[in-house]
């Protein structure tokens, strides 16, 4: 699944003059998919159905 913008990556990359490899884009989607995971069982152990950004 993607999570990211891949445009948006690649304009903030481009403004600090910098350049993006494909597989930079796999490697946000799989750390955002983490991410999300953890801040959802933190939601669960915390009797919640809604991720907050305390969860993060």
């Amino acid at each position: 699944m993607e999570y990211i913008i891949k445009g948006a990556v690649k304009a903030y990359l481009k403004k600090n003059k910098m350049r993006v490899a494909t597989a930079t884009y796999e490697a946000l989607d799989k750390q955002m998919e983490e991410n999300l995971d953890k801040a959802s069982a933190r939601a669960r152990k915390n009797k919640r159905q809604t991720v907050m950004p305390q969860d993060l």
